[in-house]
């Protein structure tokens, strides 16, 4: 950079200047509802967006998103978005490019596997009154708890047992 400074018209006066140059710091901002930055959601739903108000930077870099799960940086909007095709836990950190100083922003999306559907269950289908029934449906790897309703009459009300095995005496 080239710069000259003249007091006069005539151009070869000499004298003492003083220059001051004023730097913008990076600054990163959640703007999106709090809580945003930290989600769990199920797997091949939507994220809900993550925005950022930036100041000072020209741009940002993204690691650590999910496949399907993408960020962008513009007008000091950094904003994260999209549907996310593996699941797992995935802390991400967007960088600020450009201005002074290094800015990072973090969070963590927590994408949780599909169940599957249960399409049978082993157990009596006659049920005899003050009997105890023994039912069993086929593990699924992604399931970490199971939930039987029954009732114990035709009018009764839901009954339910939370349990983190595949069987059930009812």
């Amino acid at each position: 950079y080239r710069l000259r400074i003249f007091t006069n018209a005539s151009f070869d006066t000499p004298g003492t200047f003083s220059i001051y140059l004023n730097t913008i710091s990076n600054s990163s901002t959640l703007s999106s509802v709090s809580g945003t930055d930290n989600q769990t959601i199920c797997l091949n739903n939507s994220i809900t967006s993550i925005t950022y108000t930036t100041t000072g930077a020209t741009g940002a870099t993204f690691t650590g998103l999910p496949t399907g799960v993408t960020g962008s940086w513009s007008n000091n909007i950094i904003t994260i978005s999209g549907t996310p095709t593996v699941s797992g836990t995935f802390n991400y950190i967007v960088t600020l490019t450009g201005g002074c100083g290094t800015v990072t922003s973090t969070g963590t999306i927590t994408i949780n596997p599909l169940v599957s559907t249960i399409t049978s269950i082993s157990g009596n289908s006659t049920i005899i009154a003050g009997t105890t029934e023994n039912y069993s449906i086929p593990s699924d790897p992604n399931a970490t708890s199971y939930q039987w309703d029954y009732k114990e009459s035709s009018g009764g009300s839901w009954i339910t047992n939370i349990s983190s095995t595949t069987s059930a005496s009812i």
